[in-house]
């Protein structure tokens, strides 16, 4: 149980990119890809109005959804906008009538972080099997350029590179070369020119180099390239503290 618990807190720290992209515009870009931009931008309440009106298949829209609560739950940081994103999450979940795919996958994730983040551990454990369980299941099969496809392989190759981050086993080979592959399988999203993609992928890079791998130069990389995306996320200014705090002053 003990290991367990390092396991999981370790994978959910990391859970909780590299050349700059210029900012989103609306006449070049998908309204899923400016709900995104608003979200990570603290746009809320435009975030918010986009996704009730936008026509897009419901289970995009709700991934869109459960950004949006997350990152309001952040911002916030407290215990209530945890719970407030609990409820909502079911919520979301209910809302959606065909089979949740790539999307439970997701959900599991945030349900997992949002119950380490409440020291629910017993909650907690019952998530990462249901995770462990989604991966062995088979991929979904949809088209290759569809974003439901790409975000179920962003997601399962950052559980797999966290798991082999901190497998402790020492008869277990190849971790190396294994870690690398799931590396530059989320590398590949990140230089996408899809604006979804490409932003979850440094996102994903920038917390693994700086939480996982200790590779201050990497991880800046990647945060610096979400702090120009979206300048009003105050989290991509004072993350780097986190990384390399002489970097402080010269990115406030």
């Amino acid at each position: 149980m003990k290991f367990n618990t390092i396991l999981l807190a370790s994978i959910i720290t990391f859970i909780l990119a590299a050349e700059p992209l210029k900012a989103i515009d609306s006449a070049n870009h998908s309204v899923k890809e400016e709900i995104l931009f608003h979200i990570f931008n603290f746009n809320f309440d435009q975030a918010e109005n986009q996704i009730r009106n936008a026509r897009i298949n419901n289970r995009d829209k709700a991934f869109l959804k459960i950004e949006l609560c997350w990152w309001q739950a952040i911002e916030k940081g407290d215990k209530k906008a945890l719970h407030d994103f609990s409820r909502r999450l079911k919520q979301i979940n209910k809302s959606v009538k065909t089979d949740l795919g790539y999307l439970d996958l997701i959900t599991k994730t945030y349900s997992l972080r949002h119950h380490m983040a409440k020291n629910n551990y017993p909650a907690a454990i019952v998530d990462y099997f249901r995770i462990k369980e989604l991966m062995r299941e088979e991929q979904p099969k949809m088209l290759r350029d569809n974003l439901s496809t790409h975000i179920y392989s962003l997601y399962s190759n950052l559980v797999a590179l966290a798991e082999i981050s901190y497998n402790f086993n020492p008869f277990k080979t190849k971790a190396e070369a294994r870690k690398a592959k799931h590396i530059q399988q989320i590398k590949n999203h990140s230089e996408s020119d899809d604006f979804i993609r490409s932003t979850l992928g440094h996102y994903f890079l920038f917390k693994y180099f700086g939480e996982l791998a200790h590779d201050q130069q990497q991880a800046n990389l990647h945060r610096e390239v979400l702090q120009n995306r979206f300048p009003d996320n105050r989290f991509f200014r004072e993350s780097v503290d986190k990384i390399d705090p002489l970097l402080t002053k010269n990115t406030k």
